[in-house]
């Protein structure tokens, strides 16, 4: 019989003595002889693994690795049903520990900042199954399923040989139903050595798996302990079950679970918490009868001594007395356990209700019955998929990602004092700023009152020499106003550091020329027919212009091969137009994407995505998380229609903003310019105007194909059209006398005799076709 406690009648002291583990055999002299096996093992290999086994398993073994015929022998010796309950059981372990495969994933921490997991199996590991009065198939299968599963290249099984040199034909059918072949007669110290170490005839593994008698557990601990060994799972200790109960428990049900635990060795220990006397006294009585008919009784009772009952008064009394003691098995007895799940914190393996005994884990519902004993449940979990795996973490980080932390780790590391770790971010920030103008690098940018204080509200302005008297526009704009930056950069999907706010997308060329390129000493390259912007502000500055002439024969396509070729080392900045101004095309985007990454480091793309929106084609600001040398130019003043208040954006990385702010104006941007565009923004019109707009771009395509004057229509994806007439002049006179202004390109290059026409409203439209019909 159990002694029933009553846990609020005994002392703290007493309390703690309830739940402390029954003791391991004290051997002093275990850990010199288990080394000195593992030293024989080591030296002599097979040869020592032969004479050990002889010497401890009392048989000589020629060969110590199951034969192929000892395999195909093995299904023939086990019966039917024996066979099919291992193909069950293993069916339902597969299930549960398949899902429990860790995955893969990756995460985007902050823009441009990419974190990843990748699981790897373990590519070589020892499986012991240790032998007794019977084989220990479940062993097999909750150890080898989990390997099979996680993919483990090399599956090693170690297991002690009979008397008559055969390991049991059970735990090779089991073994092999789990895909291991590769198993040996080894039982003991001498098996976890030559698993650690390897020998002629076994494979070294990277970690060891399995239960075993102290022998065992002492070679794990040695071999786990030395870096040319092997790792192993888990502590080990006897097995233990606590079964919490209250009134509405079978009596049955708990002596039976407590009786199954307490037959695996005399040093196992079961503990029933109950909150009621009466169903106490019955477990005890069930006890005394179902021991009687179990065969190993003796050893039941030996391990009953170990064990005890404790009386509660609540079931939350139980659960706080069960995190504490944080068992291998926690069995719940009690009305409606599963409310009570959240509060248990501590457990190895945990059983609801009267349906769930112990006996479901330890063979077939589909959970690991190797978990952590004496306490280790506190902080260790039961065998999974995950334990033959090991995780490596992946980092990504693009310019904008590392320029958005670089200051971090820089203050950090200073903190430490370690310069290199500070000099790595360094050289790669500094990476773009090597093509910038080192006068402008290093230069003080010029600090106006706002742009020092313009986050402070409700102060007394004395700073910046304004008028004081209110009449809405008195007081100095935001250099970069918040709130605009703050719309634009969720209408570009972009960063709100890599948006400068300019005076059109002009301002923007004007800028970056400036900041990139000495004068008399750097260039630009541009690709004509294309705005003649960039040409102005290149002479303005005194920059060379280098010019690859887009390909007419194929629709002004990029010439690919032309800008790679003619690149040279003092070209900063290659200006792209797509669409492109006046052809209409889009370039194509495997081209520009080319071109950023062959000149990473050598030179800025500029792309001028004034006519985006007509194009229905993704913006490739996109791309400027991955090629840092990537710029964007953006407009209002086409798709949105606000070209008369000069607004557009710069879209680049961090530290190319940053620099341009140096150079850029105090006060850029009006504060009435910033209030139109926000508001405007908010409109959901421009959408069903592009879609108007285009639609007419397409009439006017099919009219002008139609008149014998015109002799080309360029297919366009902006909103205007390219089109070649016999005579751009007499069109363009007879345009003008009717009171439609077009544009006259023939001055461009490979453009002789073209016009430009913008794409009006329906009407304007339709006037400008009357017209031309009088050409």
């Amino acid at each position: 019989m159990l002694k029933i406690n009553t846990w609020k009648n005994i002392s703290k002291i007493e309390q703690a003595k309830l739940l402390e583990r029954p003791l391991q055999a004290d051997n002093s002299h275990l850990k010199s002889r288990v080394q000195d096996i593992i030293k024989s093992v080591c030296a002599g290999g097979d040869t020592a693994l032969k004479n050990l086994t002889q010497q401890h398993d009392g048989v000589w073994l020629d060969d110590i690795q199951v034969s192929t015929n000892e395999f195909a022998n093995a299904r023939k010796q086990i019966q039917d049903s024996t066979y099919q309950a291992i193909v069950r059981a293993i069916q339902q372990i597969y299930i549960f520990h398949n899902k429990r495969k860790p995955i893969d994933i990756q995460i985007e921490i902050s823009p441009g900042i990419v974190c990843a997991t990748q699981v790897r199996p373990i590519q070589r590991v020892g499986l012991y199954i240790p032998a007794g009065s019977a084989p220990l198939v479940s062993t097999v299968l909750m150890l080898g399923i989990p390997a099979q599963i996680a993919n483990c290249a090399i599956r090693v099984l170690c297991s002690p040989p009979t008397k008559a040199g055969i390991i049991d034909p059970h735990i090779l059918v089991a073994a092999n139903l789990c895909g291991i072949n590769k198993i040996y007669k080894v039982g003991g110290a001498q098996a976890i050595a030559a698993m650690a170490y390897g020998t002629e005839t076994i494979p070294k593994v990277d970690k060891i798996f399995g239960p075993g008698n102290s022998w065992v557990t002492q070679a794990k601990m040695l071999v786990a302990q030395d870096v040319m060994g092997a790792v192993c799972d888990m502590p080990a200790g006897p097995s233990e079950v606590m079964v919490i109960a209250d009134h509405n428990a079978n009596p049955k049900f708990i002596a039976a679970d407590l009786l199954s635990q307490a037959e695996h060795g005399g040093d196992s220990q079961s503990i029933l918490i109950c909150t009621d006397i009466t169903v106490a006294n019955k477990v005890n009585q069930e006890i005394q009868r179902q021991i009687e008919y179990l065969s190993r009784h003796l050893i039941i009772k030996q391990a009953l001594k170990n064990s005890c009952v404790i009386l509660v008064d609540t079931v939350i009394e139980a659960i706080n007395i069960a995190n504490e003691y944080a068992a291998e098995h926690l069995i719940i007895q009690i009305a409606q356990p599963r409310n009570y799940l959240p509060t248990i914190t501590c457990a190895g393996s945990i059983f609801l209700g009267p349906w769930s005994p112990e006996s479901a884990g330890d063979y077939a519902s589909g959970t690991n019955h190797v978990l952590p004993t004496y306490g280790f449940a506190k902080v260790l979990s039961g065998l999974s998929v995950g334990d033959f795996m090991k995780t490596m973490t992946i980092q990504e980080l693009t310019q904008t990602g590392l320029t958005s932390i670089a200051e971090t780790i820089k203050e950090l590391a200073k903190v430490e004092g370690l310069d290199a770790h500070r000099n790595a971010v360094d050289i790669r920030i500094n990476k773009l700023l090597e093509l910038m103008r080192p006068e402008i690098v290093t230069m003080s940018a010029y600090r106006s009152a706002r742009s020092e204080q313009s986050q402070i509200t409700n102060k007394t302005w004395l700073d910046a020499n304004e008028n004081p008297w209110d009449n809405k526009y008195n007081r100095y704009p935001e250099p970069q106003p918040r709130s605009l930056i703050t719309t634009l950069a969720s209408l570009y999907v972009a960063d709100s550091e890599q948006i400068l706010v300019t005076r059109g997308s002009d301002e923007g060329i004007d800028l970056l020329v400036r900041l990139f390129c000495r004068a008399g000493q750097d260039q630009i390259m541009i690709c004509p027919p294309t705005y003649g912007m960039y040409k102005v502000a290149a002479t303005i500055q005194g920059a060379g212009i280098i010019e690859v002439t887009l390909i007419k024969t194929e629709n002004f396509s990029l010439d690919l091969n032309a800008v790679l070729q003619k690149w040279q080392p003092n070209i900063k900045i290659i200006f792209l137009c797509s669409p492109n101004n006046p052809t209409g095309n889009l370039l194509a985007t495997s081209d520009i994407l080319t071109i950023c990454e062959k000149l990473d480091g050598k030179a800025i793309i500029v792309v001028d995505e004034a006519y985006i929106e007509f194009s229905g084609t993704d913006s490739l600001s996109k791309y400027i998380n991955t090629y840092s040398n990537l710029v964007v130019l953006r407009t209002l003043s086409k798709a949105h229609g606000l070209a008369s208040i000069r607004l557009g954006a710069t879209i680049a990385n961090p530290s190319i903003i940053q620099v341009l702010k140096k150079i850029i104006a105090p006060y850029p941007i009006a504060k009435s310019t910033a209030d139109i565009a926000c508001q405007q923004l908010k409109s959901d019109c421009v959408n069903k105007q592009i879609e108007l707009i285009n639609r007419e771009r397409d009439k006017l395509i099919l009219f002008l194909k139609k008149l014998p004057f015109v002799k080309k229509v360029w297919e366009s994806k902006a909103n205007f059209l390219l089109f070649e007439v016999t005579d751009s002049q007499k069109t363009m006179e007879t345009c003008f006398k009717h009171g439609i202004v077009l544009r006259d390109r023939s001055n461009e290059y490979n453009l002789k005799n073209c016009i430009r026409a913008t794409i009006g409203n329906p009407d304007e439209n339709k006037l400008l076709m009357e017209i031309l019909n009088h050409v």
